[in-house]
C-alpha cells in the first residue's frame, strides 16, 4: 500500500519530521517566507494530507482542487469559520493547535 501524501507548506521539528516520513510521502515547501497562494492550490492537489500555518487558507478553493486530501493540520490557535462547513461538506479533518500561544501571550502581557 502507498504512503499517503503530504504537502506541509513550512519546515517542521525534527521528531514531527520523523513521524511523518515513516508513515508518509511528505512534500516540504523549502524556500523562505510563505508560499505563494496559486503554488500551495498546485502543490495540493494529488495530496492526501495538508500540514499548514494561519498563512494558507483551508477554504472551497482549495478543496475543490485537492478531491484526495482527507485532513488539513493548521498549526494555529483556531480555525476561520468558513473552514469547517467546507470541510465538512467534503469530509475532510480539520484541526489546529489550541493553547500554542498561551505561553507567548502571557509573557507579553507580563513584559508590558
Amino acid at each position: 500500500m502507498p504512503k499517503p501524501k503530504v504537502l506541509a507548506t513550512h519546515s517542521l521539528f525534527e521528531p514531527a519530521r520523523q513521524i511523518l516520513q515513516e508513515n508518509c510521502e511528505v512534500e516540504y515547501w523549502a524556500k523562505p517566507g510563505r508560499p505563494p497562494r496559486e503554488e500551495v492550490l498546485r502543490r495540493v492537489k494529488d495530496k492526501e494530507g495538508l500540514i499548514c500555518l494561519l498563512t494558507e487558507k483551508i477554504n472551497e478553493e482549495l478543496l475543490s482542487v485537492a478531491p484526495k486530501l482527507r485532513i488539513a493540520a493548521n498549526v494555529r490557535w483556531d480555525l476561520t469559520i468558513s473552514t469547517w462547513p467546507a470541510c465538512t461538506k467534503r469530509g475532510v479533518a480539520a484541526t489546529n493547535t489550541p493553547g500554542v500561544l498561551d505561553e507567548t501571550t502571557a509573557d507579553f502581557a507580563w513584559t508590558l
